[in-house]
């Protein structure tokens, strides 16, 4: 060897890990700081261990007695043993799955390098992790122990491959299919860490040669320079891998809903809390139970679920969805069910509004308006055939809105399209509102219009509504609205076109249209474009609002059925 190249190597030798030193110093001292985060302590540990293997080398390789040497060469191996259990809880904590970090883990972990280093430091008693010792000069002067390996050096170098080999397959393997820094984050870390269980082997192997101690000086080098390069550009410790998953099993646990996991049994194999909490059960107690004990045959083909909770009957929608393998065969079902007490309680108490609308409210507006009928027959007194006419029309305004309240629940309840013939629907709602005001003039252009064009039969209401609105809002003598009638695309969609001559639509009933609800200080005036809406969407179809310098037009667009 030239002296050139052995004072190269020599620099390299001593350079090397005093670099590696430095480098798992600042790694350990960054994650020491940020020791809340999941993996930090784990980070820092390993940084600790291979930190430690370095400066033991390099005291080794400059020691100058013999004793030294050896206690050195003896003490590298709590980084070589340590380092790897420190890599893989790392793994877990890092990518969510600390929750197997417990101290029995890392203990069982930990167990065998605790063994092997005691073996280490008792090897002359035994000869089990080397079978014997002898310096070997290095450079210039400068010599190693050289350890002709044993049994125990053999399995400490196994299992600590064992052990990366599984850290890194955690790690990239949950960061596979994820965005961002995750992916070459893991890389890097796993580069970093297999270098020295190489270079380990590397030495290890018979036939030592001194050159082959320059690759521990880079080996050492690489796991503090991977984890500073994943700390510097790709963010670790600041952004978790969060894998799918995790995810999926804290949305599961965290649902609302209650859900059941069944295998091909129809077994219960899992349960989220809001199951666990429905059936009064744990997890345990619910396990491998059958569905037919928990839900009556009739739930699961989409139907109700009736359940008594703290002695209150709570109403549940039963869904079920199969649960497949990758190759589409089926593995079992997931059992939803959603708590739908409150919303029938809002259905039960709207019905029972509406039926008040319907018939209370209706029967009493017949007899004011029955009344205020008698009252203006009284040719006697002006004044009260004044006041009975004001009587008469909020009687017929109330009448009205409990009309339209019974429109509203008839689209509501229907189900299916029940299709009706488009030109029937149109010309009845147009001659429905010339019959209720006769002032107006409602003309309608059907002419162009097929024969026999089905459409959903919520087109009628909604465009009697919309035809009644322009004609009821307009403050012209002559009110005109003009209803057309067309089929767009390839016939498949019913264009129904009503424009007036009217002021337009106020900003505020718009604003609330569009909002789609309304609240106690917007609200639209009545509910005839309400219902227009209602209808429009209930047919499958929607409503637009165009202003226009004569008036307003509105379009309502539904599908034509299928023959």
């Amino acid at each position: 060897m030239t002296p050139l190249v052995s004072r190269g190597l020599l620099a390299l030798a001593f350079g090397g890990p005093l670099a590696a030193a430095s480098l798992d110093a600042a790694v350990a001292r960054y994650a020491w700081r940020r020791r809340s985060t999941a993996g930090a302590l784990s980070l820092c540990a390993l940084a600790a261990a291979t930190g430690w293997w370095a400066l033991s080398y390099v005291v080794e390789l400059f020691a100058s007695e013999p004793a030294i040497e050896s206690v050195f060469a003896r003490a590298e191996w709590v980084g070589i043993l340590f380092g790897p259990v420190a890599w893989l809880c790392f793994a877990l904590a890092y990518t969510g799955r600390d929750r197997h970090l417990t101290p029995r883990t890392v203990a069982a972990l930990a167990a065998l390098p605790i063994v092997l280093l005691v073996a280490v430091w008792t090897n002359d008693a035994h000869h089990l992790v080397w079978t014997r010792a002898t310096q070997v000069p290095v450079y210039d002067g400068y010599d190693l122990v050289a350890h002709v390996s044993g049994v125990g050096c053999w399995l400490a170098l196994g299992y600590g491959a064992a052990i990366v080999i599984v850290g890194a397959a955690v790690l990239v393997g949950t960061t596979l299919s994820l965005p961002g820094p995750y992916l070459p984050q893991a890389g890097v870390l796993a580069v970093g860490v297999f270098l020295p269980g190489v270079a380990g082997g590397l030495i290890a192997l018979p036939g030592y040669r001194p050159l082959l101690a320059a690759v521990i000086p880079i080996a050492l080098a690489g796991v503090g320079l991977a984890c500073a390069f994943s700390i510097k550009w790709f963010d670790l410790l600041d952004a978790r891998p969060l894998p799918s998953t995790a995810a999926r099993a804290c949305v599961l646990e965290h649902a609302d809903e209650a859900v059941l996991v069944l295998d091909e049994r129809d077994h219960v194999v899992d349960a989220n809390a809001g199951a666990r909490d429905l059936f009064d059960g744990t997890e345990t107690g619910l396990h491998d139970a059958h569905v037919d004990a928990l839900l009556p045959a009739d739930a699961l083909d989409g139907g109700t679920f009736v359940h008594a909770v703290e002695g209150t009957a709570r109403f549940f929608d039963v869904s079920e969805t199969s649960v497949d393998d990758a190759h589409g065969r089926p593995m079992g079902a997931a059992i939803v069910l959603h708590d739908v007490t409150e919303r029938r309680h809002r259905i039960q108490r709207l019905e029972v509004l509406n039926r008040v609308l319907r018939h209370d409210l209706r029967n009493e507006v017949n007899v004011i308006a029955g009344y205020a009928s008698l009252l203006a027959a009284n040719d006697d007194r002006s004044d009260l055939a004044r006041y009975a006419s004001a009587i008469e029309r909020s009687a017929d305004a109330l009448a009205d809105t409990a009309e339209k309240a019974r429109t509203i629940e008839r689209l509501a309840e229907s189900e299916g399209d029940h299709p009706t013939d488009l030109r029937t629907a149109v010309t009845d709602a147009a001659a429905a509102v010339q019959r209720a005001y006769p002032h107006a003039v409602v003309t309608v252009a059907i002419d162009a219009l097929p024969e026999d064009v089905d459409v959903p039969w919520q087109i009628g209401p909604a465009v009697e509504n919309l035809v009644e609105n322009a004609a009821e809002h307009n403050p012209e003598p002559t009110p005109t609205v003009r209803v057309s009638v067309s089929l767009d695309g390839d016939a498949d969609e019913a264009v129904v076109t009503v424009r007036d001559d009217g002021p337009g639509l106020p900003p505020i009933e718009r604003r609330t249209l569009e909002a789609d609800h309304e609240t106690a200080l917007v609200h639209a005036g009545g509910l005839g474009l309400w219902i227009a809406r209602w209808g429009a969407r209930a047919a499958g179809g929607d409503v637009a609002f165009h202003d226009r310098a004569d008036g307003t037009e509105v379009v309502v667009r539904v599908p034509v059925a299928s023959e």
